[in-house]
C-alpha cells in the first residue's frame, strides 16, 4: 500500500488533528475521533472504539455512533475475538471486504457478545475495517468502523484511516499522561494537606495534654479531628472512655484486637481499627476506632501518636488514683482506729470531706478477697454511682469496704440502709462474693466517727454469728443482742443458766416443749388467744404450761422485772443455739 497521502487526505488529517487536539479529556478525543472518521472517510457509517482494560484483559468499547449505545456498552472483547480481537492481536490496519466475510469473524464472538451484537446492530455491515491505536507497539485499543451500503472501500481510506488512528493514539496517550500527572499532583496535594493536618492534630494533642486535659476530652478532639468515632477499653474490653454515640456499642462488640476489619451495623458499612495502648508487654488497653471509609496510612500515622499520648493519660490516671487510693487508705485507717496522726481539717481537706456535721461509719465485708487490680476502681464506682446524694468517703482492701457518709438535716441511717439494699445484689453480681454490711450509729463531728465505725464492726459481727448473707443491719436495730456482742461469753452462759436453766434442762428431760411455749407467748405479745393459734393448743393447755414455767422457773409471768429476765435470756438462749448451728 502506497502510505503517501493526497492533498484531501492531507487536508482531513489535519483537520482530524485539530480536532482531537483540541482537548486533553480523553472522553471529548474519543469523541471526537469517532465523528472525525466517520465525516472525513466516506464510505463509512458508522463505528465503535475500544479501549484495552489492563486489569480485566478485555476490550471495552468507549463509544459509538451508529450501534445501540445501551447494549454496545455491555461487550467487552478478548484478544482475538471477533475483526476487534484479531485486529488488536496483528496490531496492523485490516480491511475485511464483503459481508460474508465479516459475518464469518463475527461467529468467533462468545454467545454473549453475541447476542449483544445481534440487538445492536440492526443488519451486519457490507465491509468493516479495524485500526489498531500504536503507541510505541503497545496497542492501547481499536476504531471499528463499518460500512452498511455495498461501496468498496479504497487505499486511498484505509490510508486516511491509518493516519487518523496513529495520530489518535498519540493524542490519547498524551491525553493519559497527563491525567496521570494531573492526578499524581492532585495526590501530592491531598497527601501534603493530609500530612500538614496530622502535623496539627500532633501539636494539638500534645497541647491538650500540657493543658491537662482529661482523657475523655482528649478522646473527643481525636473524633472530632479525624471525623471517627471511637472509644477507649481496657484490656477486659471495659470501657475507660465510653463512646460518643450509642452506635459504637454493637461496633465494640464485632471488633477484633490487633486487627482491621468491616462490618455492617443497621445497614451501614464501618471500618473498623484497634490500636494497642502501651506494649504487648504492659498494655492498658485499646483505642477501638470506627469510619465509614478506610483507613488510610496518614489516618493509622495520627492514630498511632494519638494512642502514644492515651496511653500516657492511662497511666498518669491509674497512677493517680492509685495514690489517692493509698491516701485514702491511710486515713481510713487512722480514722477508723481512732488515732490521727496529723491535723484532721487539713487531712479532710485533701479528701473533700466536711468536718462539721452528722456522720455514719457503714462497713461492707465480702466472704473471700478481691482482685485489686481490676475489682477496685469498679467497686469504687459503684459506691459513687449509689451515693452520689451524699457526701461520702470510702477506702477499700481486699475483704472490706469502708465508707463514711455525710448525712444533711433531711437524712438518717434508715436511707443509707435502703440505698445498701438495692446495691447488694449489683455488688455480689460484680465481685462473686457475698457481702454482708454493718451500718453504725450517727455520731456528729468526724471525729466521732471512729466510734461509729466500731458499731458497725458489731453489727457485722452480729450477722457473721447468726451467718447470715448478703444482707445489712443497722447498730439501732441490734436492741439487746448489743449487749449479746459486748458481754463476756462465760458472763452470758450463766445468765441464760440461771434464769433458764431447770427450764432448759426440763424440756430435755421430759421432751418437752416449755422453751417454744415461751417463744411464742412473747412474740405474740403475752395475747393468749395469739399463742394458742400458733401452738395449735387448747387454751387451758396454755394455762397449764404457762403455770408450770412460773414454777420451774421460780418467775412471775406477771411482774415486770420476771418478764424482762426471761425475755432477755430466751434472747440470748436462743442467739447461742444459732451460732451453734
Amino acid at each position: 500500500m502506497n502510505e503517501s497521502l493526497s492533498k484531501r487526505q492531507l487536508e482531513s488529517l489535519l483537520y482530524a488533528s485539530n480536532v482531537m487536539n483540541s482537548s486533553l479529556d480523553i472522553d471529548t478525543i474519543i469523541e471526537s475521533l469517532l465523528q472525525v472518521c466517520v465525516s472525513q472517510v466516506e464510505a463509512i457509517d458508522g463505528g465503535v472504539l475500544f479501549l484495552f482494560d489492563e486489569e480485566r484483559q478485555r476490550l471495552i468499547a468507549k463509544k459509538t455512533t451508529v450501534l445501540d449505545k445501551t447494549i454496545i456498552d455491555k461487550v467487552a472483547l478478548k484478544p482475538g475475538e471477533s475483526m476487534t480481537g484479531q485486529c488488536f492481536i496483528r496490531k496492523e490496519i485490516v480491511l475485511y471486504q464483503g459481508r460474508d466475510s465479516v459475518t464469518s469473524l463475527t461467529n468467533t464472538l462468545t454467545p454473549e457478545n453475541k447476542e449483544y451484537l445481534h440487538l445492536s446492530v440492526p443488519t451486519m455491515p457490507y465491509s468493516t475495517i479495524c485500526a489498531p491505536l500504536l503507541v510505541k507497539g503497545q496497542c492501547l485499543g481499536v476504531i471499528t468502523l463499518d460500512a452498511f451500503q455495498p461501496v468498496e472501500i479504497t487505499d486511498e481510506d484505509l490510508k486516511l484511516v491509518k493516519a487518523i488512528s496513529q495520530q489518535a493514539a498519540l493524542t490519547l496517550e498524551n491525553a493519559r499522561l497527563y491525567q496521570k500527572q494531573e492526578q499524581a499532583m492532585k495526590d501530592v496535594k491531598r497527601v501534603n494537606h493530609a500530612l500538614q493536618r496530622a502535623s496539627t492534630i500532633h501539636r494539638e494533642l500534645t497541647e491538650l495534654v500540657l493543658n491537662g486535659k482529661s482523657l475523655e476530652e482528649i478522646t473527643y478532639y481525636i473524633e472530632d479531628k479525624l471525623r471517627i468515632v471511637c472509644a477507649v477499653v481496657n484490656e477486659e474490653g471495659e470501657y475507660s472512655v465510653t463512646p460518643s454515640t450509642l452506635e459504637f456499642e454493637p461496633i465494640l462488640k464485632a471488633y477484633s484486637q490487633d486487627l482491621r476489619q468491616q462490618i455492617q451495623v443497621a445497614e451501614t458499612n464501618y471500618h473498623l481499627a484497634s490500636f494497642r495502648l502501651g506494649s504487648r508487654l504492659e498494655s492498658v488497653g485499646w483505642l477501638i476506632c470506627a469510619k465509614n471509609e478506610p483507613f488510610d496510612a496518614i489516618d493509622s500515622n495520627t492514630l498511632e501518636h494519638a494512642s502514644s499520648i492515651l496511653a500516657m493519660e492511662l497511666i498518669k490516671r491509674r497512677a493517680i488514683e492509685d495514690a489517692q487510693l493509698q491516701m485514702r487508705g491511710e486515713f481510713a485507717e487512722q480514722l477508723f482506729s481512732g488515732v490521727l496522726k496529723e491535723d484532721l481539717p487539713l487531712l479532710a481537706k485533701r479528701l473533700h470531706l466536711p468536718v462539721e456535721g452528722e456522720f455514719v461509719v457503714t462497713i461492707a465485708r465480702f466472704d473471700a478477697p478481691i482482685e485489686r487490680v481490676i475489682m477496685y476502681p469498679k467497686v469504687i464506682q459503684q459506691a459513687t454511682k449509689y451515693l452520689q446524694g451524699f457526701t461520702h468517703f470510702t477506702s477499700l482492701d481486699s475483704r472490706e469496704l469502708k465508707v463514711l457518709i455525710h448525712l444533711t438535716s433531711e437524712q438518717d441511717s434508715q436511707e443509707i440502709q435502703l440505698i445498701w439494699s438495692k446495691w447488694l445484689r449489683e455488688l455480689k453480681t460484680l465481685t462473686n462474693r457475698s457481702v454482708v454490711v454493718g451500718i453504725g450509729k450517727t455520731h456528729a463531728h468526724l471525729r466521732r466517727a471512729y466510734y461509729s465505725s466500731q458499731e458497725a464492726y458489731q453489727s457485722l459481727r452480729y450477722l457473721e454469728k447468726r451467718d447470715l448473707r448478703d444482707t445489712s443491719i443497722r447498730f439501732d436495730d441490734l436492741g439487746l443482742h448489743r449487749l449479746l456482742l459486748q458481754a463476756p461469753k462465760a458472763e452470758i452462759e450463766g445468765y441464760i443458766e440461771e434464769t433458764l436453766g431447770p427450764l432448759i434442762r426440763y424440756d430435755r428431760e421430759k421432751n418437752g416443749e416449755l422453751i417454744a411455749t415461751l417463744g411464742v407467748y412473747f412474740h405474740s405479745n403475752q395475747q393468749m388467744k395469739a399463742t394458742s393459734e400458733i401452738l395449735h393448743i387448747h387454751a387451758n393447755t396454755l394455762i397449764y404450761r404457762l403455770k408450770r414455767i412460773e414454777d420451774i422457773t421460780g418467775r412471775s409471768l406477771t411482774k415486770v422485772e420476771d418478764l424482762l429476765a426471761l425475755h432477755t435470756a430466751l434472747e440470748f438462749f436462743q442467739d447461742s443455739i444459732e451460732a451453734r448451728m
